[in-house]
């Protein structure tokens, strides 16, 4: 068995083994609920969903009876799995069509300086950094290509109180408690033990929040803008945010389009005279969806962290989201564990390209024991 930290941009790798060794599918199976979520059709780029809210719910159910505490209430749901399709592969046209026109129009704008002295930015609320909409938007070939830009073409803002609400979610960690009563309830027990130390699943979506803060901040041109007070409440943070960008957007002469996931956030936009978007996503994913590649790596990036371990049952390979060690830096630079048995008809072949990866000197890769 091979414990490895990687890139998350190395399961591309471990996708196109998969597919040189002519398997026509993948199951993805969550290691913690013992449940095969989603099969990966590798002929017809296709996923279908196996495990909807029954399914989920009879997976929880024996887990609950052996015991119940706020650790067993973390665990991952139907919910998660939808929010993480609608997230990468299913990002619909409906909600990146009105941001690509407002790309577009930039586009425009930046021809003809004369005509447009304002320029324009796009500014991000709290649940946009959350959705990872901007960077999984940039990844779809054909949203930039069309315009004719590169990420870092686009402007975009960010208050200093959205990266400090999101902050406030890392917080509770799983205690020694916590890892006992999960011990008493999920089959996989290394699994389990590696949890210690680690965030509640609040902490680790928060953690990847950054991480696209943190992305945009390299691939795009992200500017902060400070002021304002973060309050303890949910709608005073908001007003907050949108009036420090409405004086920004009026002291630096520039014209921000505001992105929400709010509704109600976007009235308090609309009190300020700051033009708004309001990203809405739909409330359930198709069975079988079409996927882009990369998009698939993103999707199988935020489960693998959402539910701590997905297991590719016929690569035999395991995909490690979080674990009793991984650093803030780690979540930054997007890296998972994989563990890969000695069985794994892929495990020779992923070495390989791994010595090829340190060779090129193309990532810095750490390994670690479990």
């Amino acid at each position: 068995m091979t414990s490895v930290v990687v890139p998350k941009d190395f399961l591309m790798a471990v996708l196109n083994e998969a597919k040189l060794h002519r398997l026509p599918s993948l199951t993805v199976r969550s290691i913690l609920l013992d449940l095969d979520i989603l099969t990966i059709d590798l002929v017809r780029n296709e996923i279908r969903i196996l495990a909807g809210q029954k399914e989920f719910h009879d997976a929880l159910a024996p887990i609950r009876s052996k015991g119940s505490s706020e650790a067993i209430d973390d665990l991952p749901s139907y919910e998660d799995l939808r929010t993480t399709a609608w997230n990468t592969i299913q990002l619909p046209d409906k909600v990146i069509q009105p941001i690509c026109d407002e790309i577009n129009e930039m586009a425009k704008q930046r021809m003809d300086p004369y005509r447009y002295p304002m320029p324009t930015a796009l500014a991000i609320d709290t649940n946009i950094a959350y959705h990872r909409l901007l960077s999984r938007m940039f990844l779809r070939s054909d949203v930039l290509e069309q315009i004719g830009l590169r990420p870092r073409d686009i402007q975009i803002v960010i208050s200093n109180l959205v990266e400090e609400e999101i902050s406030r979610s890392i917080a509770r960690k799983y205690s020694r408690s916590d890892i006992a009563a999960l011990q008493r309830a999920i089959k996989d027990q290394v699994l389990v033990r590696g949890m210690t130390n680690i965030c509640y699943k609040k902490g680790r979506k928060a953690l990847n929040a950054q991480a696209e803060i943190d992305l945009l901040g390299r691939t795009a041109s992200l500017w902060r803008v400070g002021g304002g007070r973060a309050p303890d409440d949910k709608e005073g943070i908001d007003n907050e945010i949108v009036r420090s960008l409405a004086e920004h957007s009026s002291a630096q002469r520039l014209n921000i389009i505001f992105l929400t996931g709010d509704d109600k956030c976007r009235a308090h936009a609309f009190s300020h005279k700051l033009p708004s978007i309001l990203v809405e996503f739909p409330k359930e994913i198709p069975q079988v969806m079409n996927f882009d590649p990369w998009l698939l790596v993103e999707m199988l990036h935020d489960l693998s962290i959402t539910f701590v371990g997905l297991h590719l049952k016929e690569l035999d390979v395991k995909i490690i989201g979080d674990w009793s060690g991984k650093s803030a830096e780690d979540y930054h630079a997007e890296r998972v564990k994989l563990i890969i048995s000695s069985d794994s008809p892929i495990g020779l072949d992923l070495n390989r390209d791994l010595s090829i990866i340190r060779g090129l000197d193309i990532s810095s890769t750490q390994e670690y024991s479990i």
